[in-house]
């Protein structure tokens, strides 16, 4: 049994325990597209059968799927995304968002189209209360009723896939949030973490480990690193505009872990919006006409010719 070890509780981890890994998101992206079968699944990811079969198992057993009987035929049996499972919707439009933002790479332009006021629309995260945009500097962090020690979940080992051009999680996020060390590593940036001893402590992570994904954050621009002390020389991580923006996947993350994860006492993490000086209820609203984005109310348009409902 791999070895497990105990860690602050977070909402952010638990749910990163759970969707923290490429072929998982992948999984949950398809379901959000109509798939259902695991033959669906098969084709359209190019999966391997033991993968396959291992991830669908992991989130029905996490409760972000449910398994029945089909009504259309007694030999096959379809996956269908539980309440807990569509709260992941905001999660993978801001993965979606911040990909199209940043990622150079994307070799065709998909637009978010928002029914309510017709328009491709970029979605905002914003205070429910206040209505502002949420940025990473306005909150302020408090110990929940939930705050404790969790125990954190075995390594896995890391695999690599292609582009995906018409995918709407990117493989530019995937290599953030595909990756639960390197997702965790981020998250912690936003605590204010930045030098390898206290990353380390936070984290549990093996000094190899840490190492590895430092150098690969920076190398995608969403870390710098910069010399704090000169003898001997010491250096700092600190989060780049690009990684600044990754900011509103962490907070639904966050929303979603604290609604489905959480402990009885509740969320060991409470934010509070300094401009307005209330408890964090983030919202997701369109950016053109301000009213709220959610998957009955948008679609995907990956062409002139097509579109993917969400």
């Amino acid at each position: 049994m791999a070895e497990q070890w105990p860690i602050i509780a977070s909402s952010v981890i638990r749910a990163i325990d759970i969707i923290g890994d490429r072929w998982t998101l992948y999984i949950l992206r398809d379901a959000f597209l109509g798939s259902r079968r695991y033959f669906e699944w098969k084709t359209r990811l190019k999966i391997s059968d033991a993968v396959l079969s291992d991830r669908l198992r992991k989130l029905v057993g996490a409760g972000c799927l449910a398994k029945q009987q089909s009504s259309t035929s007694e030999t096959h049996e379809e996956y269908y995304l539980t309440d807990q499972g569509l709260g992941l919707y905001h999660v993978l439009i801001c993965l979606w968002h911040w990909d199209t933002s940043w990622n150079p790479n994307r070799e065709r332009t998909t637009r978010l189209v928002h029914h309510t006021c017709g328009e491709a629309t970029v979605p905002i995260v914003a205070c429910g209360h206040c209505k502002e945009p949420v940025r990473a500097r306005d909150i302020e962090f408090a110990e929940g009723a939930g705050v404790g020690i969790d125990n954190n979940a075995p390594v896995r080992r890391r695999r690599t896939r292609k582009s995906d051009p018409l995918d709407i999680v990117g493989n530019e996020a995937l290599t953030i949030l595909g990756d639960r060390w390197s997702a965790l590593l981020v998250a912690c940036s936003f605590l204010g973490l930045r030098r390898f001893k206290e990353l380390q402590a936070r984290m549990g992570i093996p000094p190899h480990q840490l190492s590895v994904r430092l150098k690969e954050l920076v190398a995608g621009g969403i870390l710098e690193r910069s010399l704090y002390q000169e003898h001997p020389p010491r250096h700092e991580y600190r989060l780049t505009g690009k990684g600044r923006d990754f900011y509103p996947v962490i907070l639904m993350l966050m929303v979603w872990g604290d609604r489905w994860l959480s402990q009885p006492d509740g969320p060991p993490v409470i934010l509070r919006h300094r401009p307005c000086g209330v408890v964090l209820d983030p919202v997701m609203n369109c950016g053109d006409c301000g009213k709220p984005i959610d998957r009955r109310n948008v679609y995907l348009d990956f062409s002139e010719e097509s579109e993917a409902v969400v």
